[in-house]
């Protein structure tokens, strides 16, 4: 089990405290688009860096300010190291669209006809590591780390720093999950799944630490695997996974949860934005309308073509523990 230092989520809502803040409201995220009908929950944040956005895009740009809020005051250095979670390569209509749109079949006068009108960078905003990348260097986090794609990433990821702290090549480790799943196309197949399902974008963030004697306001655990038998991955796969999950140090059995209903679902960042949520809440206090009492512990799972299973389990540590405590009886205290 990780110690996990400090958490940052950016959902449509806002940061952490204001996706809190809606989810204990009951608020709905997402926008009717006059045009296609389709609803999506777009991110309103403008990244800080906008060089970084002009070369890379605005989501890994985006992800360098969430990083940077939990982050900033770490060891630079290869004792810590970057760990990424990020969607499937989609493309950048905004970019292309442009560039494409008086093109012909034959491809004549390629260059006059929009090419010219792209950035001779362009294909930067395709690597799947570039918040990797930025994040590294500006934070200068050297050590062990590696980008993992899909649905279910972040819990690869997660497992991967884990991994790195076992093998004592780091001290601490920055997790990071981005996605947009807003574009056309891909909210159009969510809703052709699950109607229910708000397309939506995001990014979340934790701080990890190796040290045995921290204090922890929440601790997590990852456990990820594959379905070789379906894209879409059967409930007895998903079973098997969860399945290796460690014994949870809290005798209550730990709660399933999911804020897509509230926050869109935000593709990659999903299984660890609802994480930190979850965290959070069972901390400052759990919404009565999500469920009757609060959780000791939750999963969160992730689970989508092509095979990929993710499973996180989050609890409060000992710190966590005691400001859960300190808040209840300062709720408690304001009631009388």
């Amino acid at each position: 089990m990780v110690i996990v230092l400090r958490t940052a989520v950016l959902t449509p809502f806002g940061d952490l405290g204001a996706t809190l803040t809606a989810i204990a409201n009951r608020t709905g995220s997402g926008v009717r688009d006059p045009e296609t009908g389709l609803v999506t929950a777009r991110l309103t944040a403008k990244p800080a860096a906008m060089r970084h956005a002009r070369l890379v895009g605005p989501m890994p740009a985006l992800a360098l300010d969430v990083a940077r809020s939990v982050a900033s005051d770490l060891p630079r250095g290869s004792r810590t190291g970057v760990f990424v979670a990020t969607g499937g390569l989609r493309a950048h209509w905004d970019e292309l669209a442009p560039a494409m749109a008086e093109q012909v079949q034959d491809g004549a006068l390629a260059w006059a006809r929009g090419l010219s009108r792209m950035h001779p960078l362009w294909m930067l905003r395709y690597l799947s590591n570039a918040a990797h990348a930025i994040i590294a260097a500006e934070l200068g986090a050297l050590g062990d780390g590696a980008t993992f794609a899909g649905a279910a990433s972040a819990a690869s990821a997660l497992v991967a720093a884990q991994a790195a702290f076992d093998a004592e090549t780091i001290d601490h480790a920055i997790v990071v999950a981005l996605d947009d799943v807003t574009a056309d196309e891909v909210a159009i197949e969510l809703a052709s799944r699950n109607s229910r399902i708000v397309a939506g974008a995001g990014v979340a963030a934790l701080v990890l630490a190796r040290d045995p004697a921290a204090e922890a306001r929440l601790h997590v655990v990852a456990v990820d695997g594959v379905d070789p038998e379906h894209a879409e991955p059967s409930a007895a796969a998903i079973a098997a996974v969860r399945n290796r999950l460690p014994k949870s140090s809290s005798a209550a059995p730990a709660r399933e949860v999911s804020f897509a209903m509230h926050t869109g679902w935000l593709g990659a960042a999903s299984l660890l934005a609802d994480a930190i949520v979850a965290g959070e809440l069972m901390l400052r206090g759990w919404p009565a309308h999500l469920d009757l009492g609060a959780p000791l512990a939750v999963t969160v799972t992730a689970a989508a073509s092509p095979g990929q299973i993710g499973v996180l389990r989050v609890e409060a540590g000992a710190r966590g523990a005691r400001l859960d405590a300190d808040l209840e009886r300062a709720a408690s205290a304001r009631a009388t």
